[in-house]
């Protein structure tokens, strides 16, 4: 076994000694600026230090040295001095002292039994010291990776979710699986992604670094932190973590949704019975079951839930399964004195504040509607507005026809969403003035004056007078009845900025999951003697 684990190993971190003289380097212009540069290249303080420390998660597992963050954050008042000043001088000296770069690989199964090196997943452990350093420097990088990384690479970068490119995916999917006919054909290749991106040659990595435009001193730092790097591989080590199943799939989701689509998500429910069943075992408490069915059975769907809407069948499956254990002992069925809505009422009505399922997977999916309403620019929304409102906004979206389970799925949250958001106005140059909820609610967003045809498009900075940037009284009086007047002359202007969307009921104006979930549920103030 060590030694089918040390040749594995050994071929993954081998170099090929290719060389980098490759033309495909003479087609990358520069895209990092001088006054980038600078940035990067500023001294690094002790500030940066402890800010970096103290935002690091504080029980990560150790590296080498067998100490984690949180060690070095509980005694930051003896340890911070000497930390700053030992990573302030690797950092602005470029010199990295021998085994600060140790790393301990430890290999989590794949699956119950592995049979190859290739079904134990290698994690990475380095040392605190180290990974505060990485840290500093990826904080530095952080405002520069957009321009530098490819808009299909959705992950890991600010404002792009994973989950965008699952989207994407889907759709593609959709489209190759509904084309039967034509002249030109197209298809979709699937990469093994560890072949393409677990091995990268250091030569090829300082070349790019160099033909994006980075310093000399930075591309030095960077390479120290990969050159300088010593694995030792825990071949007795080996973590007992449980392996999701479906692992095949599109990040772990089904890449294509058929007819029966209870079929297809027949995987979120038995992976939710059987985690539940293990529990059924144990003699537990009700207040443990409760904090099991929350934290662990109520948040495993979450992801498939974010893309897909879940058939009602299999949520309320999942609900009787979990109704079940909260009402059970062991292995006895026992009665079921309430029905699940009830438990999903909140506690001080009365309830227990569980989810209802499907009020939850709708939540989920409307921050997919969200970002397409509010990210206009990102891959995703530009792929499903081509395809499904190519000549209206998200707002006025339908949901069409030949459309993909995704697209259907995140039309379901299009009323939620549609009716909590509103406009800011700033200069009102995008904003409709018939069509957009921008006024103040009672009794409604929208203009309640008849819609003149020849405005239909027309927008709310014919309102403004440019040389006051006030509301022109004037306009006002000859378009819309006095009610509109009043509430319109209420707004304040702001020229300077442009017109955004904002999420009612949420103190920064962002939409969020518990804000719309609370939203479709409803209001239980109105009616507390339904669940006396």
């Amino acid at each position: 076994m060590h030694a089918a684990i040390l040749s594995y190993f050994t071929g993954i971190f081998a170099s090929n000694n290719l060389c980098c003289d490759d033309s495909l380097f003479d087609d990358f212009a520069p895209r990092v600026s001088d006054e980038q540069n600078v940035m990067l290249d500023r001294p690094f303080n002790g500030e940066e230090v402890k800010t970096t420390l103290f935002s690091m998660f504080p029980d990560k597992a150790p590296g080498p040295d067998g100490m984690n963050s949180g060690f070095y954050q509980q005694f930051w008042s003896v340890v911070g001095e000497d930390v700053t000043r030992f990573i302030m001088h690797a950092l602005n000296s470029g010199e990295f002292p021998e085994g600060l770069n140790d790393t301990n690989i430890i290999l989590i199964p794949k699956k119950e039994v592995p049979e190859t090196v290739a079904d134990l997943r290698p994690i990475a452990l380095s040392n605190v010291i180290y990974r505060i350093m990485a840290k500093m420097l990826t904080n530095r990088m952080k405002t520069l990776m957009s321009d530098l990384i490819s808009e299909s690479q959705s992950a890991f970068i600010p404002s792009r979710l994973i989950t965008d490119n699952i989207l994407v995916a889907a759709e593609v999917g959709h489209y190759l699986n509904r084309k039967q006919c034509g002249a030109v054909g197209w298809s979709a290749l699937k990469l093994d992604m560890s072949k393409a991106y677990d091995r990268m040659e250091w030569k090829f990595l300082e070349r790019m670094l160099v033909v994006l435009g980075f310093s000399e001193k930075w591309i030095q730092l960077i390479m120290l932190c990969v050159t300088t790097v010593n694995y030792t591989v825990m071949v007795n080590r080996c973590l007992e973590v449980e392996q999701a199943d479906n692992f095949g799939k599109y990040l772990g989701l089904p890449s294509f949704v058929g007819r029966n689509k209870r079929a297809v998500f027949a995987y979120v429910e038995e992976k939710i019975r059987q985690r539940i069943g293990s529990w059924s075992k144990k003699m537990l408490s009700q207040a443990g079951k409760e904090v099991l069915l929350k934290s662990v059975a109520q948040s495993m769907p979450t992801f498939s839930m974010s893309i897909f809407l879940l058939p009602e069948t299999v949520c309320q499956s999942i609900e009787r399964t979990m109704n079940k254990f909260w009402w059970g002992s062991g292995r006895d069925r026992g009665i079921h004195w309430k029905a699940w809505d009830m438990l999903c009422v909140p506690k001080k009505y009365g309830g227990l504040s569980f989810k209802e399922l499907r009020a939850f997977n709708l939540a989920m999916l409307g921050k997919q509607a969200w970002r397409f309403l509010t990210n206009p620019g990102s891959l995703a929304t530009r792929i499903y507005k081509a395809r499904y409102y190519p000549t209206t906004g998200f707002v006025d979206a339908t949901i069409g026809r030949c459309l993909s389970f995704c697209w259907r799925s995140i039309m379901a949250a299009h009323p939620t969403v549609t009716a909590g958001v509103r406009r800011r106005i700033g200069n009102g140059q995008s904003t409709l003035i018939w069509g957009h909820p921008w006024l103040p609610d009672g009794p409604s967003p929208l203009i309640q004056t008849n819609i003149l045809e020849e405005l239909r498009e027309a927008r709310v900075t014919g309102l403004i007078d440019p040389q006051s940037s006030t509301w022109d009284p004037h306009i006002l009086s000859d378009i819309f009845i006095p009610e509109d007047v009043n509430r319109i002359l209420k707004i304040p202007v702001s020229p300077d900025y442009d017109d955004s969307w904002y999420w009612m009921g949420d103190p920064k104006g962002t939409y969020t999951v518990k804000n719309a979930y609370r939203r479709i549920v409803g209001d239980f103030e109105s009616n507390p003697g339904t669940f006396d």
